[in-house]
């Protein structure tokens, strides 16, 4: 998993001076992408911003069919990561995948795989003030 943020800047400049005498935020963005290994319905729909999943017969005969959602359906979906250690866990409440989806097939040792990359989106500034939390424990604590 890979998580970045970007600071959109702006120089306030004046005669006086070649260097901007202050720089000022004009817009933050932030964007988590990682590849699922799993092809699963969960994370086909999951990686297309939701769609139905409907199922017919069973046992053998069980058969799901996945519909992607139409253009201005698409829903947006909390996503968490939570360390394989137990000491670092990071929730994004809004995300809305924006990369494009590109699944391989291959060999056995190349494995297909569903890369996503959602953009963080900040759900309603009235309830929320942060597009993300994240929470540690143990050596990763390190308190001011």
């Amino acid at each position: 998993m890979t998580y970045s943020e970007s600071v959109d800047t702006s120089n306030i400049t004046v005669a006086e001076s070649l260097y901007p005498v202050r720089i000022v935020t004009t817009g933050k963005s932030g964007s988590v992408s990682f590849t699922m290994n799993h092809l699963s319905d969960i994370n086909w729909k999951l990686a297309m911003n939701g769609g139905t999943i409907t199922t017919s017969g069973t046992g053998a005969t069980k058969l799901n069919a996945y519909v992607p959602p139409l253009v201005g359906t698409e829903v947006r979906m909390m996503l968490a990561f939570q360390s394989l250690d137990d000491d670092e866990v990071i929730v994004w409440p809004q995300v809305f995948n924006t990369g494009s989806v590109e699944v391989e097939r291959g060999t056995y040792e190349t494995k297909a795989g569903l890369p996503v990359e959602f953009s963080v989106e900040l759900p309603d500034p009235a309830i929320l003030t942060t597009p993300y939390k994240r929470w540690t424990s143990g050596s990763l604590a390190q308190g001011i």
